[in-house]
Order: C-alpha cells, then sequence, then structure tokens
C-alpha cells in the first residue's frame, strides 16, 4: 500500500505555509468578496423580525432541533467502509488499511466514528461549512486521528495564487488544504458554503418571533383575556390595586380555569382570541414547512403528520434518502477519498458509506430484495447471509450461484426440438 510514497516521505521534509495572509486578488476581483467573508460563523445574525439568529437561538426551536438530529443521526448510522479495488475490477474489504481503523473504530481519543461523523454533519447543515484537522503519522503520512473544529473558528486565504490554506483561531499555525476535511452545504466559489444563518436569518427569525409571542401570550393568561368594567372611575391607587389582585389570581396558565369574583359592580367581558393571536398558530406550522426545506427533511419526520397517510410516507422516506441522504453521503465520500488516501493509493482504495439499509427498512422489500437477487445469480446463499450477519453454509453449498433453468445465452444457436413423426419407431 503504496511503498513508494511511504518511503519517499521519510526522506521529504514537509514545508509549512507562510503564516501571513496573501490574497488572491484577480481571483476576489471576479468574486466581488473575500474567502473570509464566505466563511460561515456562528455570530448573530439580525432579522427583519427583530430576532437575533444565532446557533443557540435556532436551535431552541424545535422542528429545527429535530431536523438536524434526524439528518446527522441518518448519516452517522449507516455503515462506512474502505475497499480495494483491483485491476480485474473486483472490489476487496481493505480490514487492514490504517483509514479502515480510523473510520470504523476511532477518529480521535475523544470520540467515536458516529459521534465524528454526527457532529460534522450538523456543522455543515447548520453553519454551511463542517471542519477537521487531520494529524498524520510522522514516518507513513497515513491518518492518525481527527479532530472536529467549530466553523466560528475557521478562515480560509489563498496563497501564491492558486494555494488553499486555513487559519484556526488560537492555533498559531497555517494549515495546507491536504490536512483540513472541509465539507459543507451549497457554494457559490466551490471553496465554502453559503452561511446558512445569514442567508435565511428571516426564516429562522420569524419562526422565533412567532414562538416569542405564543410564549408570552400563554404566560400572560390564554383563557381569562377579556375586559374588566367598572361603572364608576377608579382612581390610580384603586386601578393598580385591582389589576394586581387580578393578575395574582388569574394570570398565567396555572390560574387557567379559575372562577372570577367580582365587587362593585364590575363586569368581565371575555374578548377572545385576536385575529393575530389566532393565526399565531398557522404561522407555526409554515414555519415547520419553511425547516423541513431548509434542511431537506420531510414534515412528516418532524412529527407534522396532518397530510402524512402510510402510502406517501414509504414514498416520501424514499425521497428523503435520494434527494437528501445520499448527496451528503457523496460530499463526504469525496473529501474523505481525496484527503484520507495518500496520492499512489487514491482511486484504488476508497471509503464508501452502505445505503442498503436505508433502502431495505421493512422486511417485505428485504425479503423481494434477497429473493430477486438470488433467483437471477447475483449474489450466492453464504452472500447474503454475510449481508445479513449469518455465517457460511458449514458444508459449502451456499457459495453455489442459482439462475432460471429457461435462461439462454442469446448468442447460442437455439437447441432443434426432436419431432415425433408418426409411424417411425421410437
Amino acid at each position: 500500500m503504496g511503498i513508494w510514497s511511504n518511503i519517499t516521505r521519510v526522506f521529504v521534509k514537509e514545508v509549512d505555509e507562510p503564516t501571513e495572509n496573501v490574497e488572491n486578488r484577480s481571483f476576489l476581483q471576479q468574486m466581488g468578496t473575500s474567502i473570509d467573508d464566505i466563511i460561515s460563523s456562528f455570530g448573530f445574525n439580525k432579522s427583519n423580525s427583530g430576532q437575533n439568529v444565532d446557533s443557540k437561538s435556532v436551535l431552541g426551536l424545535s422542528a429545527v432541533w429535530r431536523a438536524l438530529t434526524i439528518l446527522s443521526d441518518s448519516i452517522a448510522s449507516l455503515p462506512i467502509e474502505v475497499v480495494q479495488k483491483t485491476a480485474e475490477n473486483t472490489t476487496l474489504n481493505a480490514v487492514r488499511h490504517p483509514v479502515t481503523r480510523l473510520l470504523t473504530i476511532s477518529p480521535s481519543p475523544l470520540f467515536t466514528p458516529y459521534t465524528w461523523i454526527h457532529t460534522m454533519v450538523a456543522h455543515a447543515a447548520l453553519t454551511g461549512n463542517a471542519y477537521a484537522i487531520i494529524k498524520r503519522e510522522r514516518v507513513t503520512r497515513y491518518p492518525k486521528e481527527i479532530l472536529v473544529v467549530e466553523p466560528h473558528r475557521v478562515t480560509a486565504h489563498i496563497l501564491d495564487g492558486d494555494k488553499l490554506v486555513y487559519k484556526i483561531d488560537g492555533i498559531n499555525k497555517t494549515y495546507k488544504a491536504d490536512d483540513i476535511i472541509h465539507f459543507g452545504g451549497l457554494s457559490f466559489t466551490g471553496l465554502a458554503g453559503i452561511n446558512v444563518l445569514e442567508t435565511l436569518a428571516d426564516n429562522f427569525g420569524l419562526a422565533l418571533a412567532n414562538q416569542e409571542y405564543l410564549a408570552k401570550f400563554f404566560a400572560d393568561g390564554a383563557t381569562l383575556s377579556g375586559v374588566i368594567k367598572h361603572p364608576g372611575r377608579l382612581d390610580d391607587n384603586a386601578m393598580r390595586r385591582l389589576r394586581r389582585s387580578w393578575e395574582s389570581s388569574y394570570g398565567g396558565s396555572s390560574n387557567s380555569g379559575k372562577t372570577a369574583i367580582l365587587e362593585q359592580g364590575m363586569d368581565y367581558e371575555a374578548t377572545g382570541l385576536s385575529p393575530q393571536q389566532a393565526a399565531a398558530g398557522e404561522t407555526k406550522k409554515l414555519t415547520i414547512a419553511d425547516i423541513s426545506r431548509i434542511f431537506g427533511v420531510p414534515q412528516f419526520l418532524l412529527e407534522d403528520l396532518d397530510r402524512a397517510t402510510f402510502n406517501n410516507i414509504e414514498h416520501l422516506s424514499l425521497l428523503f434518502i435520494k434527494h437528501t441522504i445520499r448527496p451528503w453521503c457523496k460530499r463526504i465520500e469525496a473529501e474523505l477519498n481525496r484527503k484520507l488516501f495518500p496520492l499512489d493509493e487514491q482511486g484504488e482504495y476508497i471509503a464508501r458509506f452502505d445505503l442498503d439499509d436505508l433502502y431495505m427498512s421493512d422486511l417485505d422489500s428485504r425479503g423481494k430484495y434477497i429473493e430477486t437477487m438470488m433467483k437471477w445469480g447475483v449474489l450466492s446463499r453464504d452472500e447474503i447471509r454475510a449481508r445479513e450477519k449469518y455465517n457460511p453454509i458449514a458444508d459449502g453449498s451456499g457459495a453455489k450461484y442459482f439462475v432460471p433453468m429457461n435462461m439462454q445465452d442469446p448468442t447460442e444457436p437455439k437447441p432443434e426440438l426432436e419431432k415425433n413423426i408418426p409411424g417411425e419407431d421410437q
């Protein structure tokens, strides 16, 4: 595995890039901004609703929390493997490759592979970018550890016109692009994802404002909202006493349902919900749909089941895999294969996710898949048993392949049928 590259690495000294920021001015003039402006951060973004939008406030929305959890958990729970492509166009599991242990056992002493993928996807989905530092072996230069870095600490620079490097707040070192795993969402430059919190601040701000409005509405009393009429005129002291007495006895959701007792000819007139209050509930549903579109997670997975049926849930689940999970997996695979393997091993060794478990989420679909693959000779019984986590058949018969008897090679001549002529000896 990369013998020549390992030998040369022993004698070639790695030279760090200069630490100063030398921007590619022609590139920046074309783009109209600097890469530092494009790299996402967790800073405050003021929305038109008046709400401050940042990672902490947005995660206070239950739909955002659920969407990020669903997306991150779905990808982190997928099996990932390292395989070797041979000259015979076959693939072998590279179980002893250093990258295999990194991706399946321990990317770092600090976290498991599940936690690492989960955190990276959450960073990329919410801020547009996810970063991790690759620490390498001194001699072989194979990766030995991957450390997650918060996106707001990372800035990117272009040196000498065509070299992309990264600087991390709190670390006095410039990292080459080859030593930083970086993947994100939608991008106009290919170098950094667009800041989701900043670009969609108004969408998140509307949800936050609506949530704050409903919280204050219920805190001030959801049942006894109305007008108290007094036949006479109250001075300021009496007004304050009446207000204080009413709010302490009947204000707030904890006092909802109590019977009000009025004196001195006073009358209470309930006003009911205003049009704004009535619309707040509908606005909440609209914000759930908004968040569903932002993260590509179907609404029924956010516990919004108003329009969900048994039939369309299955179809929407497949669309979620096809249009959300699969693109994320391909994006991650491309970055891992480019950064974790040495140049002379790239293309020969690849890391890939196994999506079969997601496509066959129920036993009926799984049974039909197994039956089809075995009936047409694509998989043997032992190969199917291995996929289902069973041991091979002991007598070795499970290694055979089966095809239907009526199958024939179209390039071969058809066999002549025997003719039964009357009068001939049989």
